[in-house]
């Protein structure tokens, strides 16, 4: 056996079986010592996910070499803090305000007008419902299921909506 490599002798488990004796080199870590690897990213939400005025959970100190090499590297990589988030995140809300401003309650904010495809879509889609609702009045109104019923009642709001969509997209050609 070479100097390089230490060796874990037979043990008896619990149920009474023998384990065989591992070599293992020097500097070896076992897989369940080595932390999960964490983006920058992955750091920053979870530092993010912090409740305001809470106390922080306190920090466990690393068990193993590998956990406290991990814990440098996770410093090193640039890992924002909670105060560093709380800072981006008030940054992003003003640069929100500044562009885009909420309207006040003298100002009605209009609804951007569909373009005519999606409008087009739109009456294809509402005059499918009105046939059905033409296939539903010829049955039997007995035989009919109560959403069947509900359907045959919105006929006119369907109507009313395919006129008030063809005006619009009248209005839009011209």
């Amino acid at each position: 056996m070479e100097p390089t490599e230490r060796l874990i002798p037979t043990s008896r488990r619990a149920d009474g079986s023998l384990r065989k004796e591992i070599r293992v080199r020097n500097g070896f870590t076992p897989q369940e010592d080595i932390a999960k690897y964490q983006t920058a990213r992955s750091h920053a939400e979870a530092a993010a996910s912090v409740v305001p005025g809470a106390k922080p959970k306190p920090a466990s100190k690393p068990s193993s070499a590998a956990a406290k090499t991990a814990k440098n590297v996770e410093t090193a990589s640039g890992a924002v803090s909670a105060k560093e988030a709380a800072r981006i995140r008030a940054r992003e809300e003003e640069k929100q305000r500044v562009h885009h401003p909420i309207p006040s309650s003298n100002e009605v904010a209009q609804p951007m007008p569909d373009s005519l495809e999606t409008l087009e879509k739109k009456v294809k889609n509402l005059k499918k419902k009105h046939r059905n609702i033409i296939e539903l009045e010829a049955k039997d109104i007995v035989l009919l299921q109560p959403d069947q019923l509900e359907k045959l009642k919105g006929k006119a709001d369907v109507e009313a909506q395919i006129q008030e969509m063809e005006e619009i997209m009248a209005a839009m050609r011209i």
